[in-house]
């Protein structure tokens, strides 16, 4: 029994050994396994050609997820996981089966026939009700009619009339209601200027918490803890830009403006930039072109894995100046 028992348990174990290599082998590939992207975009100027012949594509892990983006024609994405289609843009329209018409019996085609007449027949019993209601009508509106008369000559008075006055009201010749309104009245504008004064003390404290928040909030940006970490920040963002720069840039273009001086303009922007981009952008003015023309080929690729944003986020979080930065904002929220 027990050497059962024991086997069971080792089976388990095995089980969720396997179960932790596999999250683990999962959590490394995420982290450092690189997202690799790929963009060639071309034109060329001339009747039917389209604006730009665009291949984007993006995978991870040896293509096993892979995204697609395709142009001209029609705009084409489709996403891919191992050899499954997931998604796709457009969709592949899917022929139609026709439908066969269906053959109808013999007794089918026998009893139509009757079923129409018996429609036909209902339908004109339906008209001959219709008919008698129609021609009964107005004897009932007559008879509608003439008993409104008799009440009205009757001379009943309807319940929801006017309510008659007070005896008080009648003796006292209307004073003691004159009274009243004018009580309500003074009532009415007392009530307005209690109004008026609560709304004006209430935006004079509005006024107040604010000013006091703008002064803690101007506090808290000149202090010290606020400048580091705006450092911090800005030196990881650096650092994650650098590290999404694509490895391999290469463009050879031809630029012409309908203006010769907007070219020169353009190719001193380029040689300002030179340093920057290097050698394998090279662009190529047009002088002589009398409307515009842009010409040429893009191609870049690169990669980023998961470690960088991950190596960032940690440097921030566990930083004392941030820690104390936001417990600051959090202690002025409450």
């Amino acid at each position: 029994m027990v050497h059962i028992v024991l086997l069971v348990l080792k089976i388990i174990g095995i089980l969720l050994a396997c179960i932790v290599g596999v999250v683990l082998l999962l959590l490394l590939a995420a982290l450092f396994v690189p997202v690799r992207y790929r963009l060639r975009v071309a034109r060329t100027e001339g009747e039917g050609a389209p604006p730009a012949v665009v291949y984007a594509k993006v995978s991870w892990l040896l293509h096993f997820i892979n995204i697609l983006v395709r142009y001209p024609a029609e705009v084409t994405v489709r996403a891919r996981l191992g050899l499954i289609t997931v998604f796709r843009i457009p969709q592949k329209e899917k022929k139609a089966k026709k439908e066969k018409p269906e053959k109808k019996n013999k007794a089918q085609e026998a009893q139509e026939p009757e079923k129409q007449s018996e429609q036909t027949r209902e339908q004109k019993k339906e008209q001959e009700k219709q008919s008698v209601f129609e021609t009964s009508t107005p004897q009932e509106s007559g008879v509608a009619l003439q008993t409104a008369s008799t009440d009205m000559d009757s001379g009943e008075t309807p319940a929801d009339g006017p309510p008659p006055e007070t005896e008080a009201d009648e003796a006292a010749g209307g004073r003691p209601g004159i009274l009243g309104r004018i009580r309500r009245i003074v009532r009415q504008i007392r009530k307005f200027f209690q109004n008026i004064q609560y709304t004006i003390g209430k935006l004079c404290d509005k006024i107040k918490n604010t000013l006091q928040n703008i002064e803690y909030y101007r506090k808290l940006l000149e202090s010290d803890a606020f400048r580091q970490s705006f450092a911090l920040c800005r030196e990881e963002l650096a650092w994650i830009f650098r590290k999404l720069k694509p490895r391999r840039l290469e463009a050879d273009l031809i630029v012409g403006m309908a203006d010769p001086a907007a070219t020169g303009q353009v190719l001193a922007v380029y040689g300002m930039l030179y340093p920057m981009i290097g050698g394998n952008v090279r662009v190529v003015g047009d002088f002589d072109s009398e409307k515009r023309r842009i010409e040429g080929e893009l191609y870049l690729c690169g990669r980023v894995n998961g470690y960088t944003f991950v190596r960032a986020a940690l440097r921030i979080y566990c930083s004392k100046e941030v820690r104390k930065l936001i417990k600051m904002f959090q202690k002025e929220a409450e």
